[in-house]
């Protein structure tokens, strides 16, 4: 009787998950067509600078860290492995 319950809850967990992804899938389909519409110039040159700024804050950024981490005591392995593991804003 157990089983049977379980094995119900499953289903209705693998059917919920199936739907959840179906949903995501078909709302990233309707959110590339509004993307092939056309991007004003005005658009295009604010996402330039922006990328721009981005990169250079990013460069910075890591050259601060690892200086601030070398200052704190830890070696040249612990600071490599951290700013490889910290993910890219850009």
């Amino acid at each position: 009787m157990a089983l049977v319950a379980f094995e119900e809850s499953i289903g209705r967990s693998l059917k919920s998950a199936w739907h959840s992804a179906v949903t995501g899938f078909a709302h990233f389909l309707g959110a590339r067509k509004v993307l092939r519409g056309p991007i004003s110039k005005q658009s295009r040159h604010g996402l330039d600078w922006l990328n721009f700024f981005l990169a250079d804050i990013q460069t910075g950024f890591g050259a601060f860290v690892a200086f601030y981490l070398a200052d704190l005591g830890w070696d040249k392995g612990q600071v490599g492995l951290a700013l490889s593991a910290a993910p890219s804003p850009v």
